[in-house]
């Protein structure tokens, strides 16, 4: 059973990953109404079962984390390791590399980590003594357009009533840009997200829509 999707960049090659410690790559081809025929393009495997998988912009490499908790970005055809990502201490869940592909995110038991394709350096998203104990980082979206950053939702206790959306940058510290969200999406350019809230108050049953200054 496959246990891990990803598309690439152009819609074109569409991975997946499966419990019997296969990684394969299929070609999506068009039937002139937008969708098509699915083939296998190549496979490779003695890997462990993947847990999440994430295409770089050309499509030429594939971020793959396994359930082993490593996290390798491989050569999308022959499954060649290109580079180690260290620092790990437990399954990743999501994973992906920014639309410029020097940095990628993932996430894991301890939370959300973004890593230089380059040094290896990573930090961890994010480490505020402001912030209570019991909070989840929850991925909203994928890396933004411009690849400065992407969208989460933080949820103190797992409460949708005490909880925020965030910008995490690249290279930046996350900024807060509004309270409340069950539910979150990124427009395409990045330009707007949308969220969700809802709750006892009017103002929590709404859909906000907001640029990334939160204006």
């Amino acid at each position: 059973a496959a246990l891990a999707l990803a598309f690439s960049r152009d819609g074109k090659q569409l991975a997946s990953g499966s419990a019997d410690k296969t990684a394969k790559v299929w070609s999506v081809g068009d039937d002139g109404r937008g969708r098509g025929p699915i083939t296998l393009k190549t496979s490779w495997s003695g890997i462990r079962p993947i847990s999440a998988l994430g295409y770089a912009p050309d499509g030429d490499a594939l971020a793959v984390a396994t359930r082993d908790n490593t996290l390798h970005v491989r050569d999308a055809q022959t499954g060649d390791v290109l580079v180690v990502m260290n620092g790990h201490k437990s399954t990743v869940s999501w994973v992906a590399i920014s639309p410029d592909g020097r940095f990628v995110a993932y996430s894991d038991g301890r939370g959300i980590h973004v890593q230089s394709m380059a040094t290896g350096e990573a930090r961890m998203v994010p480490d505020s003594a402001n912030l209570p104990n019991d909070v989840t980082w929850d991925l909203a979206s994928g890396w933004l357009a411009d690849g400065s950053g992407f969208v989460v939702n933080l949820l103190p206790g797992n409460d949708i009533a005490r909880s925020s959306v965030w910008l995490v940058g690249a290279s930046e510290p996350p900024r807060k840009i509004r309270d409340h969200a069950r539910a979150l999406c990124v427009s395409p350019d990045g330009s707007w997200i949308a969220s969700a809230a809802e709750g006892s108050r009017s103002d929590y049953r709404s859909i906000w829509l907001v640029d990334q200054r939160g204006q």
